[in-house]
């Protein structure tokens, strides 16, 4: 199966170290949709080849207040960095990928309740088809499952994990499983993984986004092919296995769009995500609204004119309740933009990235927020260097 250029953007980014450039917001000039808000915008690293390159997931707050994260590509293996990364910008390489051992192409991190970090990788390992790992705060990676030749216990995972409320961590492979459509998988923090899924093409295809708890107990997620319309599902499961599919995504409305992100539950217990194609004619990309009885419906249609389009990422709820999300497009000559939007449909326009590229281009992650309320992500091109950076940004 063919992907998306708009879902895995990989750059190869070189850049300097230490860049620290405070950059006006642009304003858009036809801002239909809502407004453009001010926000102060500073790009806090910019990457070199021994950061690593491709920074495509979500950072993790630590237990330190300092943030953690991953870089796809590049690093001194060649197969990506986990790093550190101070609220000043000083960025710390703590692992470099590229062994059997460990893996190569991580896809983030999270932080779990013993306070280590763990992660997917989406090749590497025993048989070059990806691992999961364990991360100690200081760097020291252990491999705790390295997916079989054969596929049997899945493939290329490419999104993160979640660690659920009975303590596993769940995860899903893009591919693999029973009848190779991917799965859904569960491992303890020893390393005992099993199969907890298998995707059938009729309930959904090639998962490649993380999984989601929701406050009801049960899981729910995305896949980017399979189901009614063949272009992808948003599914409910327990931990025991059940999967029953909410949503079949179609190109237009009423179905939405294709490549569907993360899930992401709204203070309001309905589940929110974006599609980086379809919503209206425009075919630029939505964001959709989806209770948990499967009711389905768009409220934002993603346009060039009006700030932004190909919506990629999560979705992060901020503590003000509304919703910070980036595109990959849009903006000041394709550049991508940082956007807000309230429940109620509101959307803002935070930071558009500027054409001498010097704040970066084609932000790839989505956001967080630390507890002083700035955002902080990463593009996956540009910058002081051309290939890239990590900024923060703060609304005001």
């Amino acid at each position: 199966m063919r992907w998306s250029p708009y879902i895995r953007w990989t750059f190869p980014l070189v850049a300097c170290v230490g860049l620290a450039l405070w950059a006006p917001l642009g304003v858009s000039a036809e801002p239909v949709h809502g407004a453009t808000a001010a926000a102060a915008f500073k790009v806090t690293h910019a990457l070199a080849e021994a950061d690593g390159s491709s920074v495509d997931a979500a950072l993790t707050v630590g237990a330190d207040g300092r943030l953690y994260g991953t870089a796809r590509h590049a690093g001194a293996h060649g197969g990506g960095t986990a790093f550190r990364l101070t609220p000043g910008g000083q960025l710390t390489v703590l692992h470099d990928f590229g062994d059997v051992g460990d893996g190569s192409q991580p896809n983030g991190l999270i932080r779990g309740a013993d306070g280590d970090f763990y992660g997917t990788t989406a090749a590497g390992g025993l048989h070059g088809l990806g691992t999961v790992f364990r991360m100690r705060p200081d760097g020291e990676v252990t491999l705790l499952h390295s997916f079989q030749a054969d596929g049997s216990d899945g493939w290329t995972p490419m999104a993160g994990l979640l660690q659920a409320n009975d303590g596993h961590l769940y995860g899903t492979t893009r591919q693999g499983g029973t009848f190779g459509f991917g799965s859904v998988f569960r491992i303890t923090l020893g390393g005992a993984h099993g199969i907890v899924h298998s995707f059938d093409n009729a309930d959904g295809a090639y998962p490649a986004t993380a999984l989601i708890q929701a406050s009801d107990g049960r899981l729910y997620g995305t896949t980017y092919a399979g189901g009614r319309n063949r272009l992808g599902t948003a599914f409910a499961m327990h931990t025991g296995g059940y999967v029953k599919v909410l949503h079949a995504f179609g190109w237009r409305r009423p179905k939405g769009g294709h490549y569907p992100s993360a899930l992401v539950e709204g203070p309001d217990g309905m589940l929110y995500g974006s599609t980086t194609t379809g919503g209206d004619a425009t075919q630029h990309g939505m964001l959709f609204r989806l209770s948990r009885d499967g009711e389905f419906s768009v409220f934002h249609d993603f346009n060039p004119r009006h700030g932004g389009h190909r919506p990629v990422g999560v979705l992060h709820l901020g503590r003000d309740g509304q919703f910070y999300g980036v595109t990959a497009g849009g903006g000041i000559h394709d550049g991508g933009v940082v956007y807000r939007i309230s429940l109620g449909g509101t959307y803002t326009l935070m930071h558009k990235f500027n054409p001498d590229g010097l704040d970066g281009r084609h932000p790839l992650a989505g956001l967080v927020e630390l507890a002083d309320g700035e955002f902080y992500g990463g593009t996956g091109a540009n910058g002081a260097g051309g290939l890239g950076t990590l900024y923060r940004i703060r609304p005001k």
